[in-house]
């Protein structure tokens, strides 16, 4: 079993899928997440 983190943008859901299921992976789970952080400069 092997997992695999990554984080991308949300517009990019479609190609990630696509790209998973074409490498022959039929599991996986995607979560939207969002931060909040403190920008310096």
């Amino acid at each position: 079993m092997l997992k695999i983190e990554a984080i991308f943008r949300p517009e990019r859901v479609g190609a990630v899928t696509d790209s998973l299921l074409a490498a022959g992976v039929t599991g996986f789970h995607y979560q939207n997440v969002t931060g909040q952080g403190q920008q310096k400069g």
